[in-house]
């Protein structure tokens, strides 16, 4: 873990994830300075790739964005998976606030596959500074 620079902020320090040992035996952790948004975007991605049942300690959390998906891309989807991830996010990421997000998807006609992206941008309310993540299902 590389050492914060002189004047910085913790914005976050615990154990990192996926939890894991260090080689000299300890358990691994993670610092964040308040400039580093890393940690909020994979906790995004975890919210929004999370279904909703799949974890024991909250049955209640995630979006089930991966079963919407699966039950094909329409007109309908679109609207569907943006309350689902700005609820998810209101609810259990309150470090940061939803400015935009947009869905697009895709049919391949040979196969049926459908693809899609969401693009998810939000305000880091510490920092008052807007940062993105994109998600591809």
């Amino acid at each position: 873990m590389p050492p914060l620079k002189t004047g910085e902020q913790v914005f976050f320090n615990g154990f990192a994830f996926p939890f894991r040992f260090e080689p000299n035996g300890r358990v691994a952790q993670i610092k964040f300075s308040n400039e580093d948004t890393t940690l909020l975007k994979k906790s995004l991605e975890v919210i929004a790739l999370v279904s909703i049942g799949e974890t024991t300690a909250n049955r209640r959390f995630g979006t089930g964005l991966l079963v919407q998906t699966f039950d094909g891309a329409d007109i309908a989807l679109s609207p569907l998976v943006q309350r689902a991830i700005i609820e998810a996010v209101t609810t259990y990421e309150p470090r940061v606030e939803i400015v935009n997000i947009t869905v697009d998807t895709k049919t391949d006609p040979a196969n049926a596959d459908v693809s899609v992206q969401i693009k998810l941008e939000y305000l880091v309310k510490a920092l008052d500074k807007v940062d993105s993540l994109t998600l591809r299902i």
